[in-house]
């Protein structure tokens, strides 16, 4: 499947929808699709009933051809919709893997703060049939000098059984 730069968002809801349908059905989940104010897009939440479970959100600037994604706390994503940046798959199987991984929970984060806010972060994103995937974020560059506290996230799967 390859997403077309022009109906970006439209398609990540109807991807999400498909995928996440029965989720959202039965109340395990709901997508929230929100205008963005600066630029022509959506900001695309797929939120979690499970407290314990990592909500997605998504930036899907018109004509920009990369999906923007937070996951968990802190860990950002930039998928260029050709694939291939944190794994082997091209085009929205890329996309389709990170988000499928975070939704069955196979997702975790270190999260260092420092006074309360987050300095950084390390996360793991285990998707299926792939090498796992490791992330660091930084919110500044005095972020990965500065001692901080660390707290450890292991995220639950949306499906509450």
């Amino acid at each position: 499947m390859k997403f077309d730069v022009h109906s970006l968002a439209i398609e990540i809801e109807q991807v999400l929808n498909q995928l996440f349908g029965e989720l959202i059905g039965c109340g395990d989940a709901s997508l929230i699709v929100q205008p963005l104010r600066s630029v022509p897009g959506s900001r695309i939440t797929l939120r979690p009933r499970n407290k314990f479970a990592a909500e997605i959100r998504i930036i899907c600037e018109d004509s920009v051809d990369m999906i923007y994604m937070t996951a968990g706390e802190s860990t950002s994503f930039e998928i260029p919709l050709e694939g291939g940046r944190y794994t082997q798959l091209r085009e929205a199987d890329e996309f389709i893997a990170i988000v499928r991984a975070i939704v069955d929970g196979k997702f975790r984060e270190i999260i260092c703060t420092r006074d309360s806010e987050i300095v950084r972060s390390k996360a793991v994103l285990e998707p299926e049939n792939a090498t796992p995937i490791q992330i660091k974020t930084a919110q500044s560059l005095l972020g990965l000098l500065r001692r901080c506290q660390e707290h450890k996230r292991v995220y639950l799967p949306y499906k509450q059984y």
